[in-house]
């Protein structure tokens, strides 16, 4: 591949987890990743850069459990490396 030693950490409910042909296409590609549901284990294990959205849950119909776990947060960057880059996509509404 193009870049070596990049390892993907997902971190999603399991409901809001990408698409099978998502992971279908890295795991063809070797593309080393995997998922979990606890941004804090994700975290610890010191990430270079984090992207992150946020679930809208302005919206009535959206109501996830276990959010918490998912959601990036002051305490939560605690736990990151000094040059991580947390990277947000900014509202498109």
């Amino acid at each position: 591949g193009l870049y070596k030693g990049i390892k993907i950490t997902l971190v999603s409910l399991d409901e809001l987890s990408l698409p099978r042909a998502v992971v279908r296409f890295m795991t063809e590609r070797g593309m080393p990743w995997h998922q979990t549901d606890s941004l804090p284990k994700a975290i610890a294990q010191h990430p270079d850069v984090v992207y992150t959205t946020r679930l809208q849950t302005e919206r009535p119909q959206v109501k996830y459990g276990g959010y918490d776990s998912c959601q990036m947060n002051p305490e939560g960057m605690k736990g990151m490396k000094e040059k991580s880059i947390v990277m947000h996509p900014l509202p498109r509404n």
